[in-house]
């Protein structure tokens, strides 16, 4: 355990270290987008590479698929982000119901948009049997992607 000097400004959040920048920790050559609780803890939310920018606002698919998880007819979801002309990405969700037609897009989304701020609500859904996976387990969000 170690403990990182933190600088505030009114504009930004920036960790004064060897390990992190401006927000971000940097793990290998993966940086890594951090959030603040109120209680004052930081903690990593996802590689950066998966982050989805969408209209300027950085979206965590991961934080998204909490929230899509929490559903009781839902197994598991995968969020990617898909390119879009307006917003430069939009979210997207694959699903994998407990049953079949047990669980309508409209529940989805309106549960999301009851969790989340509007701009992280999914735009486009897929129901699917299973998330493709490699041998690790590992979702592969490329093909993910593809779905849609």
């Amino acid at each position: 355990r170690f403990y990182l000097p933190i600088l505030k400004t009114d504009y930004a959040l920036a960790v004064v270290s060897n390990v992190g920048i401006m927000g971000y920790h940097q793990q290998g050559n993966a940086l890594l987008p951090m959030q603040g609780g109120e209680d004052g803890y930081y903690f990593l939310t996802d590689r950066i590479k998966n982050i989805i920018i969408s209209g300027g606002e950085n979206i965590s698919p991961k934080e998204i698929e909490s929230v899509i998880n929490q559903l009781k007819a839902v197994v598991v979801s995968a969020v990617v982000g898909l390119k879009d002309d307006k917003w430069g990405e939009k979210v997207v969700a694959a699903i994998v119901p407990k049953q079949k037609d047990s669980i309508t897009e409209q529940e989805i989304i309106d549960h999301c948009k009851a969790h989340l701020h509007p701009w992280k609500c999914p735009k486009q859904l897929v129901f699917i049997d299973a998330l493709p996976k490699n041998t690790m387990g590992k979702v592969l969000t490329d093909e993910v992607r593809m779905l849609f």
